[in-house]
C-alpha cells in the first residue's frame, strides 16, 4: 500500500495527523532505548530475544526478537 491509499481511508474515516512516525525513523530511537534500558536491568536477554517481564508492565511478558 502508498502513502496516498492510506489518505483515501483517512479521509473517508475523517481523521487528520500533525505527523507520521515511519517505523525507519522510531526503529533507531527504540533501539538505542532497548540498550539503555537493558543497561538498567528493565529488559532482559533470552535466547537472543530481549524481553520486558510482566512485572515491570503489569500485563504480561512482552518478548521482542
Amino acid at each position: 500500500m502508498t502513502l496516498a491509499y492510506y489518505d483515501t481511508i483517512y479521509e473517508r474515516l475523517g481523521t487528520d495527523f500533525n505527523y507520521f512516525y515511519f517505523e525507519r525513523e522510531a526503529g533507531i530511537i527504540g533501539l538505542e532505548l532497548v540498550k539503555e534500558y537493558l543497561k538498567k536491568g528493565v529488559f532482559e536477554t533470552s535466547n537472543g530475544a530481549v524481553i520486558l517481564m510482566e512485572n515491570i508492565t503489569d500485563y504480561h511478558t512482552r518478548v521482542f526478537h
